[in-house]
């Protein structure tokens, strides 16, 4: 173990300086992990990426210029893109995705989220929840704002962001900490009071908003540095103080140079005197004034200096870059000051992230009238009128079913589903894991009523996609898939298989399905996971194992022949199916008379081609037993009647 860590540490710290360089903008290649936190998965519950795609929780969709040669990825339709508009925070502070990457088996967390939905449901705490959401709306990604603010890179938007961030955080904490005996993560926020109360005071003390958004530059409030309001006072007296020093010097100026006068004044250059340009001055010398230097000239005016201005433009020196200047070092002191508070800001945003995200989660349950789930820590599930959470919102009308597993009615664990294609068996499996993992992120779910046990892995085989890099067949990384999930299940596991077998031919696709089941049912109701299955293999319900096993239940999606079309009930009822109806759904599918005909023809004749074989294996077998028979009764002391014996069955054959 101490060598696996030190080899992921040298790892880390290998990588990190290659995936960091550009963005510390350093060539030192010495960047040490300064610390290792210690991030506990006993209590989450296990899913890989395979379950969260099949089942649209999460899904990466290539982006429609990937055709152009653009390999860029997409959220694709899921759980994921129907609640993510929900929420106020932009990515990645919230970090939404955390919610449903993680789900977890702490009953405790499970049931703090669960209170949170039931108290932001549109129906209750109304003018909390809009408080929450308006101040929730204002709030921002700040991380860059720190890293920038360590840097002292700061601009005039980022501290406008941070005043308006600041604000919200303040009315959230006292919101929730009026209310902290309500609800559990509004306990969290009195601790947080103060410092960020501090922190806030800090920043409205000194920074200017309307001149600030005015002017777009870091403005100090009046009355905050004597220094500053001396500075910015000189600057607001200087007009008039030239217009009075200056007014005599303009009039003798404007006669003998002939021309208007003005005073001009530049953090720059100083004090000045532009005279304009008049048609006469056609030649270098018509420039030259007494007791006046030239400076430069522009296109309509030329600008002169003279004892008094450079008298003026030294006494008063660069007031307008003084004034910047000290509004600099006021900046810098203020960065200074904050940083050692951004840690309780940016504790508040967390908490404040995690409003968000439970606000709208449950903005999303009541528009979908998903109910709260209850949580055991025994071995059952039961779910009374269960359905799809996206199936549902696309549908005009959706049929939900039951799940049960585990001791209750009939106690059984693993769950047989027979039916044809397209009725439904599928949607059922998915619906069912949706449901159970939902709870387990503290999520209402779409049902009547669910009491759901605590399951520490959600383990699904669902048909594999063939991929070129995987330079395995589709059979092998299903049988890969299986053996993980026999040698990794418990009780506490969810298993959902999806036709296993199919990439083989169908008695070893059936043999091993059976074998499966059987493992799992001979390890009993104490170790045996909590499995439901979805097959066209119909022989797996007559088998011995099957039947007669008090763990195994057989149920069916429900179908209906009428005038010889097959109509689908999408009902789960007790029973199994004997036949797939593949005819009749090739015939909903509008595939050409021909082609059924034909298909027919061939289930005739395979169904001819057996009968014969069964036939020829009987009579060989009843051959047999004929011959052991004759066997039995001959006498072998005397040797004329062996020999008769086999001289007949030789002449036989």
């Amino acid at each position: 173990m101490v060598r696996a860590a030190g080899g992921l540490l040298r790892y880390i710290e290998a990588n990190l300086v290659n995936s960091m360089a550009h963005l510390q903008n350093s060539k030192d290649e010495d960047m040490p992990v300064i610390s290792v936190e210690l991030y506990n998965m006993q209590s989450q519950v296990w899913m890989d990426a395979h379950t969260l795609s099949s089942l649209r929780i999460i899904h990466i969709a290539d982006h429609p210029s990937t055709c152009l040669g653009n390999f860029y990825k997409r959220d694709g339709f899921s759980l994921f893109v129907q609640y993510f508009p929900k929420v106020f925070i932009p990515t990645p502070v919230c970090n939404i995705q955390e919610l449903f990457l993680t789900p977890t088996r702490d009953i405790r967390l499970l049931n703090e989220r669960l209170d949170c939905l039931q108290y932001f449901s549109p129906d209750k705490n109304t003018e909390v929840t809009r408080l929450i959401k308006s101040n929730l709306s204002r709030l921002r990604n700040m991380s860059r704002i720190v890293c920038k603010m360590r840097t002292a890179e700061l601009s005039s938007g980022d501290w406008l962001a941070m005043h308006r961030v600041l604000q919200s955080l303040i009315a959230i904490t006292e919101i929730c900490s009026q209310r902290k005996d309500e609800l559990l993560i509004f306990s969290k926020f009195p601790p947080l009071r103060e410092g960020i109360l501090s922190c806030g005071q800090i920043l409205f003390d000194i920074l200017d908003v309307e001149q600030t958004k005015l002017t777009k530059t870091f403005t100090i409030k009046p009355n905050y540095d004597a220094e500053m309001d001396a500075l910015v006072q000189r600057h607001r007296d200087l007009p008039q103080l030239l217009a009075d020093r200056l007014a005599a010097h303009v009039k003798e100026v404007k006669h003998v140079a002939r021309s208007a006068v003005h005073i001009h004044y530049s953090s720059q250059l100083g004090c000045l005197l532009m005279i304009d340009i008049t048609p006469h001055m056609e030649r270098t010398a018509d420039y030259n004034i007494e007791e006046l230097t030239l400076e430069f000239l522009t296109e309509r005016n030329a600008y002169y200096s003279s004892a008094l201005t450079r008298d003026i433009s030294e006494l008063h020196g660069d007031v307008k870059t003084a004034i910047t200047d000290r509004a600099l070092a006021l900046m810098y002191q203020l960065q200074n000051t904050l940083l050692p508070e951004m840690n309780t800001m940016l504790q508040v945003l967390e908490l404040c992230s995690q409003l968000d995200c439970l606000i709208g989660l449950g903005s999303y349950c009541s528009e979908r009238n998903f109910v709260r789930p209850t949580l055991n820590e025994e071995d059952t599930i039961r779910i009374t009128g269960a359905r799809h959470a996206l199936l549902e919102a696309q549908a005009d009308h959706f049929i939900s079913n039951d799940v049960h597993s585990g001791p209750g009615n009939d106690n059984s664990k693993v769950m047989i589903i027979t039916g044809p294609n397209a009725c439904g068996k599928s949607i059922y499996l998915k619906q069912a894991i949706i449901i159970v993992y939902l709870a387990h992120i503290g999520c209402l779910v779409p049902a009547e009523s669910a009491d759901i046990c605590l399951i520490d892995a959600i383990y699904t085989h669902f048909p594999t996609t063939d991929s070129i890099n995987a330079d395995v067949s589709t059979f092998t990384a299903d049988l890969s898939r299986m053996a993980a999930i026999v040698s990794n299940a418990t009780r506490s596991s969810l298993v959902v298989l999806d036709e296993f077998g199919k990439g083989t031919c169908p008695v070893d696709g059936v043999s091993l399905l059976l074998a499966f089941l059987k493992h799992w049912i001979d390890s009993g109701a104490s170790s045996c996971p909590h499995v439901l299955l979805a097959t066209h293999f119909h022989s797996i319900v007559k088998s011995s194992w099957i039947k007669q096993s008090p763990l195994t239940s057989l149920k069916m999606m429900e179908t209906h022949l009428e005038d010889g079309k097959l109509v689908y009930l999408y009902e789960l009822v007790d029973g199994a199916a004997e036949i797939s109806h593949a005819a009749a759904v090739a015939q909903i599918l509008e595939i050409s008379q021909d082609c059924l005909v034909h298909g027919a023809q061939a289930t005739d004749e395979y169904k001819v081609s057996r009968q014969i074989a069964i036939a020829n294996k009987n009579k060989l077998m009843q051959s047999k037993k004929s011959i052991v028979e004759h066997m039995l009764n001959l006498d072998l002391e005397e040797m004329d009647a062996v020999s008769t014996f086999f001289n007949t069955k030789l002449n036989e054959q």
